[in-house]
């Protein structure tokens, strides 16, 4: 699913999680290690944007917004509607 902007919702939701790592000050490998995810797993995810699981975008919400996953989706589009850039 993609938006006028061109960005599909995969690549609206590893925005939306960069945008919280940098808005918490947390280095992605603790993000990794607190969502119980491999960091070299998390990496590749972000790096592809690729299609993410419920559970790894629950576990990613639980640190990143405090537990509502629902934020996170809300902050995808968010993005999608407002992106400027192919990313």
């Amino acid at each position: 699913m993609s938006s006028s902007s061109g960005m599909s919702l995969s690549q609206a939701v590893t925005l939306a999680i960069r945008l919280a790592v940098i808005r918490e000050d947390v280095p992605m490998s603790e993000v990794a290690y607190r969502a119980g995810m491999k960091p070299r797993r998390l990496y590749a995810r972000m790096r592809t944007c690729g299609a993410w699981s419920m559970s790894e975008l629950d576990a990613i919400a639980h640190v990143l917004f405090n537990g509502d996953v629902l934020e996170l989706f809300r902050m995808a589009a968010y993005e999608q509607q407002h992106a400027e850039v192919s990313i």
